[in-house]
């Protein structure tokens, strides 16, 4: 599949995923590569696996994929975060109830191939209940609608309130506010309602396929609850945002950036033609 195709894929979990799973701690937290990560071997996911693959992507891909900007270290940063995310767990609610702790990804198959500049990726055996063979109590959406996602909490809170979209709306305590949105990185919950739930909502509104609102029940100076409110965006309104992504398919950053730079190696080449021309110019206007 041309890699560009990916934006419309679909994502789909088991909804225990998406509204009982949180970190133990911020040691285990994922970072925005890490969910971006993850996301590849879910959407690769057809109807008709019966067990996970080893999905691989080379760094150009991922990063055009999931709109990452070329920079310095950028490549470095991810696979970092490939290394990180192995042994990274989470808890969750299974279907009787009981919380049971599980790990993302399957430790001898993940890895980074630094010669080929690939990433190898599995998600752990013990998830595919979650992902695979699906039919009820699920979420899904296509992968597009969370790729220009820069917060970490986005992801995390448009699965949550996705996953609650056929009622439209929903009450969340302030205790599960802070340990399954926050993932337990907030102990206070007027910074996380500072700096994780208004730029989650942000984002959520501009690049996604749903539209949230939220307000606040406040006791004695303190907030108790959240009451959110959610409803899908106009038809035109949605296709509007795919548009964009395949206005984006033309040249990605790193294509342009890589043409660029080839360009200025070569001593042919028509940028450094003109570069001369404008040198000359310069010289003789000197003279």
């Amino acid at each position: 599949m041309n890699y560009k195709a990916e934006k419309y894929l679909i994502v789909a979990k088991d909804n225990c995923i998406c509204q009982t799973a949180y970190a133990p701690d911020k040691e285990n937290d994922l970072n925005t590569y890490q969910h971006q990560l993850l996301l590849v071997p879910i959407a690769r996911i057809k109807q008709e696996d019966k067990e996970f693959k080893t999905e691989e992507i080379s760094f150009k891909q991922f990063m055009d994929i999931m709109n990452i900007s070329v920079g310095g270290n950028t490549e470095r940063m991810i696979a970092d975060s490939v290394e990180n995310l192995v042994g990274k767990s989470f808890f969750v609610k299974n279907a009787s109830g009981q919380e049971e702790e599980l790990f993302w990804v399957d430790s001898e198959v993940t890895r980074v191939d630094w010669k080929k500049k690939v990433i190898f990726i599995q998600l752990n055996k013990d998830l595919e209940k979650y992902f695979l063979n699906l039919d009820k109590l699920f979420t899904s959406f296509q992968l597009g609608f969370v790729t220009n996602f820069k917060s970490k909490y986005s992801f995390r809170i448009y699965e949550y309130l996705h996953s609650y979209l056929g009622l439209g709306k929903l009450i969340v305590r302030r205790e599960d506010a802070l340990k399954i949105l926050g993932n337990s990185c907030y102990r206070h919950i007027a910074d996380f309602d500072r700096f994780v739930l208004k730029k989650a909502v942000d984002e959520i509104n501009q690049h996604s396929d749903i539209i949230v609102e939220y307000y606040r029940r406040i006791e004695r100076k303190t907030i108790t609850h959240y009451f959110f409110k959610i409803r899908k965006k106009e038809q035109e309104d949605i296709e509007s945002i795919q548009e964009e992504w395949a206005s984006k398919e033309s040249e990605s950053e790193y294509d342009k950036i890589t043409k660029d730079f080839n360009e200025f190696l070569n001593p042919c080449s028509e940028n450094r033609d003109i570069n001369k021309k404008e040198k000359n110019t310069y010289e003789s206007e000197t003279l």
